[in-house]
């Protein structure tokens, strides 16, 4: 996909670049020179020179267009990865697909819903920790106080949430003063109008931590880049309001998070902007 992307989007740029290039050949070279002609020049000359001019002009134009609705195609319905990938702006993305559809367009539910599928709005508290590990190579979070987590979490719910573009959380949006061998926190409200279980799926870059209602619920110190559902673990919410505070650390390069819900039977559930879950479809 990617050699017939790069192929298509070279012969759109030349061929458009030809039929442009034509065009303004014939507006404001060939159409000026042509006035200045006589009757013999013009009979020696136009059947010489149009004939091959027309053929790079309609040629041209027509490549253009093939080219561009294969690169369309690609980008919105073959490779979602083009536009609705990882790292791909979900927002914009959303928008065209919302409108199209109140045109008349015929889109299928399942494509709008799926960018509900991750949690992108969090809010960020100010408060970092050092990220730990011993010269010997000896992996280890350091201990975090409930009272230290309390402070944490009433820091970020006070602070104005971020919402991000795609299902990539970027840590250094959130700390944008990007420090290096830290640890961040960001904050989400739950609300749950009865207790339940759901499965909690995430990926992060580098270690990542997980607590609910001031319990931790995951942990995994391990240096990676983030990838969607590395990582796997079950939440009990409580009736009402839960905190949810998710720890990345910060050990070297990129920095961030995916993080997403499903029920117990594997059904996708959204997080809205209010904090209540609902499913996707």
């Amino acid at each position: 996909m990617d050699i017939s992307n790069a192929l298509f989007r070279w012969i759109h740029i030349l061929a458009g670049i030809i039929w442009i290039g034509m065009l303004y050949f014939f507006n404001w070279v060939n159409g000026p020179f042509a006035a200045t002609m006589d009757g013999d020049t013009k009979k020696k000359v136009v059947p010489q020179l149009m004939p091959r001019a027309l053929f790079w002009f309609r040629w041209g134009a027509a490549w253009t267009g093939l080219t561009g609705i294969l690169l369309l195609g690609m980008v919105f319905y073959s490779d979602k990865n083009l536009m609705f990938g990882p790292e791909g702006d979900w927002s914009a993305a959303e928008w065209h697909l919302g409108r199209l559809r109140a045109l008349g367009e015929e889109i299928a539910p399942a494509r709008l819903s799926r960018f509900g599928e991750f949690v992108r709005r969090w809010s960020f508290s100010p408060i970092t920790k050092p990220f730990l590990q011993e010269d010997s190579g000896a992996k280890r979070f350091p201990s975090l106080a409930a009272e230290d987590l309390q402070r944490i979490e009433e820091l970020a719910l006070a602070a104005l949430p971020i919402s991000f573009p795609g299902p990539h959380v970027d840590f250094k949006v959130g700390c944008p003063e990007r420090p290096s061998r830290i640890l961040a926190y960001a904050v989400r409200e739950v609300h749950a109008e009865t207790a339940r279980t759901v499965k909690i799926l995430c990926g992060s870059d580098d270690t990542i931590r997980i607590w609910l209602n001031g319990k931790p619920i995951h942990s995994n110190w391990i240096l990676r880049g983030a990838d969607p559902d590395q990582d796997e673990t079950r939440a009990g919410l409580e009736a009402g309001r839960n905190v949810l505070t998710v720890e990345v650390g910060q050990g070297r390069g990129n920095w961030g998070l995916y993080f997403r819900f499903e029920d117990l039977s594997g059904r996708k559930l959204r997080l809205t902007d209010e904090g209540k879950l609902e499913p996707l479809d």
